[in-house]
């Protein structure tokens, strides 16, 4: 429905606000957009440019706060809206309408959507479609351990097609190589992450142990900024076993014993390094059949101080300082 007059030419374009102004002077994104709405409006290209250039003489993000505020609905102009700003900003009825237009669901009451359908395949295959989370998105989230292959054949029936080709790749392919297309062919950040998590895995055990799959930790590696690159050269991480313990001290000759920590030796590792973090799944294993409290820690040393690749004797400074270091998240459990 095409609710406005304010568009329309009241009188001979001559004579306007915005005689004086130039396209060159106006930002570039609110006259592709201005230019797109009053094209709606008129059969001349030049009485639309001089229209567009009228309204941002009074108020140079015209059309932007027009689209926002869901005065605008005409498809040409909003596709160049999302085109120039993005759809954050859109007014939920526009997001559907879009969506619509995407393949991506309508309202749900419509009952035709496509989270409706993925509901209805769900159920023809015995599957509660309450054990399911249907993402804005659509993408499939299953709840708690209930998961299965049926589950995830149909998760990627109903994905855009290139979401569907990174997942492809995440499962038949090298994950890297896939984690690395996915970001040249422009998927949102969000988006990746999200498929990671539901495809990424090479098997369940990812899930069950909270290890992050060998994708999800070359994406990490790939999205830092420069502040966390530097901060990664600047400091190594170790990781090392650590359980409650009695420590001796010596106090005027006489030998007594204090609360404390056993700690053994040290490994550098890298945390973008499938290989290497292996060295925390060893740990892990022995710290669960040594029982006692043993648990598996980490932190994160400037290199200058510690760059050996595995230290036998745990440093003094760190062990004199281990209660405080770990409430100061300095050393952390994982």
């Amino acid at each position: 429905m095409r609710a406005r007059t304010v568009f329309e030419a009241k009188n001979t374009i001559k004579g306007g606000k915005g005689d004086k102004l130039t396209k060159d002077e106006v930002c570039p994104k609110q006259f592709a957009v201005g230019r797109k709405v009053e094209r709606e409006h008129t059969s001349s290209d030049e009485k639309a440019e001089e229209i567009t250039l009228d309204h941002l003489s009074e108020n140079d993000k015209y059309y932007s706060e027009l689209v926002e505020k869901g005065f605008v609905d005409e498809g040409p102009a909003i596709k160049e809206y999302i085109k120039q700003f993005g759809d954050k900003k859109l007014p939920k009825k526009l997001q559907e309408a879009m969506d619509f237009e995407r393949g991506q669901d309508p309202k749900r009451t419509m009952g035709i959507g496509k989270k409706t359908q993925i509901e209805k395949e769900l159920e023809e295959k015995g599957i509660d479609s309450s054990d399911v989370e249907i993402t804005d998105n659509l993408i499939l989230k299953t709840k708690g351990s209930y998961n299965s292959e049926e589950i995830q054949k149909i998760a990627i029936k109903y994905l855009r097609p290139d979401w569907k080709k990174f997942v492809k790749e995440l499962r038949t392919g090298d994950p890297k190589k896939a984690v690395e297309n996915a970001i040249d062919d422009g998927i949102e950040n969000e988006i990746i992450e999200e498929l990671i998590n539901e495809f990424g895995s090479f098997s369940e055990d990812y899930k069950k142990t909270n290890h992050k799959s060998p994708a999800w930790i070359h994406y990490k590696k790939l999205t830092r900024d420069e502040e966390k690159i530097a901060e990664d050269e600047e400091y190594n991480d170790y990781v090392f076993l650590a359980f409650p313990d009695k420590i001796p001290v010596e106090v005027n000759g006489e030998k007594y014993y204090k609360d404390g920590w056993g700690t053994e030796g040290m490994i550098k590792i890298d945390k973008y390094d499938t290989s290497s973090l292996s060295n925390v799944s060893g740990l892990k294993l022995r710290a669960r059949y040594a029982g006692g409290g043993s648990n598996v820690y980490m932190i994160s040393v400037p290199s200058d101080f510690m760059d050996e690749e595995r230290y036998y004797e745990f440093p003094d400074i760190i062990q004199q300082n281990f209660d405080e270091y770990l409430e100061r998240g300095i050393i952390k459990r994982i």
